[in-house]
């Protein structure tokens, strides 16, 4: 398992483009877009160079107030976005960990 966390930096936002996915925008296993930042396809292209979201991938709240909240990404969840100051577990290429068991 390969862990990583996002960007430290604070992009540009911007009124409509790629979500800026941070702790307040899971719980409990949902995504919650009330407060959801969005920044510009430059930003997001550079912060996925380092963390980019996969199908079968977990993100795990490590600042907040809801400090340890999870979300397991699957089909119906998945979509291009990118992270700020939350754990990403990447199975290796190859590997037959199950990420719905580490979730």
């Amino acid at each position: 398992m390969d862990v990583r966390d996002g960007t430290h930096d604070s992009p540009k936002y911007t009124q409509e483009g790629y979500p800026l996915i941070t702790s307040k925008d899971f719980k409990n296993g949902q995504f919650d877009f009330s407060k959801t930042k969005y920044i510009s396809e430059v930003d997001y292209k550079n912060i996925i160079k380092r963390s980019k979201v996969d199908i079968g991938d977990i993100l795990y709240s490590i600042i907040g107030g809801n400090i340890g909240s999870m979300i397991h990404i699957q089909h119906n969840n998945y979509f291009d976005m990118a992270i700020k100051n939350v754990a990403l577990f990447k199975p290796y290429q190859n590997s037959n960990i199950s990420t719905k068991y580490i979730a």
